[in-house]
């Protein structure tokens, strides 16, 4: 960590331990069912919307209710204007590398695929398209491209770099 004006900043991409078996002290006092929304939901990302946890889940919004109310009674969660929202960025983290990374992949994965069937904005489902993507992935580099001509006009240096990771993605003979 480093510490500057006051405040903390992760400088390493994996929490620490003693900070992890902290966070992992607080997420072990939730039930099983709450810490499987929780672990969907961290991949939504540290803010998230109660209807995409509920599609990734299969679930109704409704069904989520008492794991929702539960987070939120731990302090795990809080509401975030339309949002719902991990309260500490070490939680949501501590929550993603409770996962397998393959589990935390193929979610990722889900989520991208859940984005992109909706035929909404491609430029959220790329970031998790970047966490699940391998080699040759002809959906993940078609829904990058996607992504790419949607920010062009905004931001070009986002779509050079969405397309070069697209790049790096396409089959060799492709």
């Amino acid at each position: 960590m480093e510490i500057g004006d006051g405040h903390a900043r992760l400088v390493s991409q994996r929490l620490p331990r003693r900070v992890r078996e902290t966070a992992r002290h607080r997420l072990d006092r939730v039930s099983a069912h709450c810490r499987r929304v929780l672990q969907v939901a961290a991949v939504l990302g540290r803010s998230f919307d109660a209807n995409d946890l509920a599609d990734m889940l299969g679930e109704l919004p409704s069904r989520l209710l008492a794991a929702v109310e539960e987070a939120e009674a731990t302090g795990i969660v809080v509401p975030d204007g339309d949002l719902l929202a991990f309260r500490h960025d070490l939680l949501w983290r501590a929550m993603l590398e409770s996962m397998p990374e393959s589990v935390c992949r193929a979610l990722h994965r889900q989520a991208a695929g859940m984005l992109l069937g909706r035929g909404g904005s491609s430029i959220r489902a790329a970031a998790h398209l970047l966490r699940s993507a391998r080699p040759g992935d002809p959906e993940a580099v078609a829904g990058l491209d996607r992504a790419v001509r949607e920010v062009l006009p905004t931001s070009p240096q986002t779509a050079a770099e969405l397309a070069a990771r697209a790049l790096e993605l396409t089959a060799p003979a492709d």
